[in-house]
């Protein structure tokens, strides 16, 4: 059969249409495409656990971002809650007032005509000391007095009140724990923020090699509709296949449009992280790296992983310290339930002052006040709700034990598979390399079209856009399996608790 030039030349046409159509669609999906990698498991890795090295700018972004505007709102907020706490422990510690006293008095006796007015003024000191879980305080004043035999006068007095048989004391506790929540708090947006700074430095790298791959696009897309229209007016080209060309152009247009738009919402991101700093993204490539590292062994084996975690996780010593509390509150209920036992003791000096007279013996009391609640649901349903409490965060502790053991082996299986799909992608760009190379031999000798190179510079800028994300996935891997094991990386400064 003899194929006319005019077919070939049909042929030729629909075959580049395909190919740009083709390569439209990769590139709009190229961020969406799965990425899968053999199993991981198996086989001793030829990286270190404890380290990884990442471009000296993103360094130097996260370290801006740990002392831009939401860094400064965590910090804010744990300073409000560490003042709560202060103040909640300032309840406990010994008090001292000032207290100033100035009023009228008009004492009456027995005969009108014995009625005086007069005036008391001075002031007065008091100290108050906690005692167990009850208190005492000591008040000593003196006042200048009008209408008394003697102008100036003193008294001072003890009083205390300490409960008995009441279990044990809970507010210095509960106080600290408040504390450590806010401290775990403080430090879980520290690591969140660290995130944040890689996805969006990373973000902003796609974004642009995204731009460069659809400014390619729209070259080798407008080449392909130049030639083609030049084809349609000889009569070697059909207007549907010119109409899919232009197609593919207009399509290559609006993804370019999308590019530039995703570009600036990835930089508005990123400066949404530092504030009003002015900042600047190269290519990592052209620039050197340093190594982030955590204070741990380089070959830990899964368990060792969890053990580790177990040990330095902060979320969990905060569960194990309100299981604990929980526990101290229940025996505390449990203990006052149905009775209230308090030691009651005061003293006063002078025992008596009055207008006339002053009784200069010290009135000493001292007793038990002792109160039994023999129908009170409400107290008895305090205790069922402590006891309930305390189940619910020993629970709690035994799940996060767990979690924490599956977040360990998630983030270790992650790392693996990232640093082998790596792996692959570098050895599949080199292998797109290679095939460029010929295809740019082949057309330096005349044996291929420019179409033909186009489409392979094409694809190794799409693998190395792809390299590129699998780079951002493998910090955040590291960061994710670090943060797990309530381990950071040492160069970042974030401060432990």
């Amino acid at each position: 059969m003899v194929v006319t030039q005019r077919e070939c030349l049909s042929i030729q046409w629909r075959r580049l249409c395909v190919i740009v159509c083709t390569i439209a669609a990769c590139v709009s999906l190229t961020s969406l495409l799965p990425i899968y990698a053999a199993d991981p498991t198996g086989g001793a890795a030829p990286y270190k656990l404890n380290e990884i090295a990442v471009p000296q700018n993103l360094l130097t972004l996260i370290e801006q971002v740990l002392s831009g505007p939401k860094h400064a709102a965590a910090a804010l907020e744990y300073q409000i809650a560490a003042a709560n706490t202060q103040a909640t422990l300032g309840d406990l510690q010994p008090q001292l007032a000032l207290s100033v006293q100035s009023r009228a008095y008009a004492p009456f006796s027995d005969s009108a005509a014995d009625t005086k007015v007069g005036l008391i003024a001075g002031p007065g000191l008091i100290l108050t000391l906690p005692t167990g879980q009850g208190q005492t305080q000591i008040t000593v004043g003196a006042a200048a007095r009008t209408g008394y035999s003697s102008v100036f006068g003193a008294q001072a007095n003890i009083t205390t009140q300490i409960p008995l048989l009441a279990g044990p004391d809970t507010r210095q506790a509960s106080a600290k724990q408040a504390l450590s929540s806010a401290q775990a708090e403080y430090l879980r947006k520290q690591r969140q923020l660290v995130l944040d700074a890689v996805k969006a430095y990373y973000a902003v790298q796609a974004a642009e090699q995204e731009l460069t791959l659809t400014e390619q696009l729209y070259q080798l897309a407008s080449l392909a509709y130049t030639l083609g229209d030049e084809q349609f007016q000889r009569g070697t080209l059909s207007s549907t296949e010119l109409y899919l060309l232009r197609q593919a152009m207009n399509s290559a247009t609006d993804q370019h449009r999308t590019a530039l738009f995703d570009l600036e919402k990835a930089k508005a991101d990123l400066q949404s992280l530092v504030g009003g700093v002015t900042i600047s993204i190269a290519d990592a490539s052209d620039l050197s790296e340093r190594l982030l590292q955590v204070d741990a062994p380089a070959d830990l084996t899964a368990d060792v992983w969890v053990a580790l975690a177990l040990e330095r996780r902060d979320d969990l010593h905060l569960a194990q310290e309100a299981e604990a509390l929980a526990k101290l509150k229940l025996e505390s209920i449990e203990a006052k339930a149905g009775k209230e036992i308090n030691l009651v003791a005061g003293a006063t000096w002078p025992n008596k002052v009055t207008e006339t007279s002053v009784d200069f013996r010290t009135d000493v009391q001292i007793g038990v006040q002792a109160t039994f609640h023999l129908a009170d649901p409400a107290r008895r349903q305090n205790v069922v709700a402590a006891q309930a409490g305390y189940e619910k965060a020993r629970l709690h502790t035994q799940e996060l034990q767990q979690q924490i053991a599956r977040e360990i082996a998630t983030a270790l299986f992650r790392v693996q598979e990232i640093e082998q799909t790596l792996a692959q992608a570098q050895m599949h760009l080199e292998q797109l390399e290679t095939n460029l190379a010929v295809v740019r031999e082949r057309l330096a000798q005349g044996l291929a079209v420019a179409q033909d190179a186009a489409e392979q510079e094409l694809n190794v800028a799409q693998q190395v856009g792809r390299i590129r994300q699998l780079a951002g996935e493998r910090v955040i891997a590291y960061l994710t399996l670090w943060h797990a094991a309530g381990l950071d990386a040492v160069a970042l400064q974030i401060p432990a608790f």
